[in-house]
């Protein structure tokens, strides 16, 4: 499939797997995998995940559950909605940066990069959640910055 890229992926071999995927360099959309469905080798490679999974549904979306289909046993999109996401409310500085304005460069952890962006002379360092069960983390950091 062309135009989606793994962003970010949480395989577990014992439950649910959970990707955050870009869609057309524009969408980002997450995508939640039935434990079983794909091999955890499948899912941790990321082109290889992208062959494996069904043809994306059409429509304004951004989140998607992927599980067996019982009539035909294929992996098959079972729900898709559009929700809204969690985000961080107490903000510390009044400059907002969409995510999508950002060009990564260096990963130093899984959710932090060195980055650069339009709006700086230099580079910065970018923190994010991938997931949003991270959010309240980042929500309790941002207010210690406060």
């Amino acid at each position: 499939m062309d135009g989606i890229q793994v962003l970010q992926a949480s395989v577990d071999p014992e439950s649910e797997s959970e990707f955050r995927l870009l869609v057309n360099n524009k969408f980002v959309k997450y995508i939640t995998i039935d434990s079983g469905l794909y091999g955890i080798d499948d899912m941790c490679f990321g082109p290889s995940l992208i062959s494996l999974l069904p043809p994306l549904p059409p429509g304004d979306w951004n989140e998607g559950h992927i599980s067996r289909d019982p009539s035909t046993g294929d992996a098959h999109f079972a729900a898709i909605s559009k929700s809204p996401l969690p985000g961080i409310t107490n903000l510390w500085h009044p400059t907002q940066i969409d995510h999508l304005k950002l060009r990564m460069g260096l990963k130093l952890r899984s959710n932090v990069y060195e980055a650069t962006c339009s709006l700086f002379d230099s580079t910065i360092i970018a923190k994010f959640a991938r997931f949003p069960w991270e959010v309240p983390q980042l929500e309790q950091e941002t207010e210690a910055y406060k």
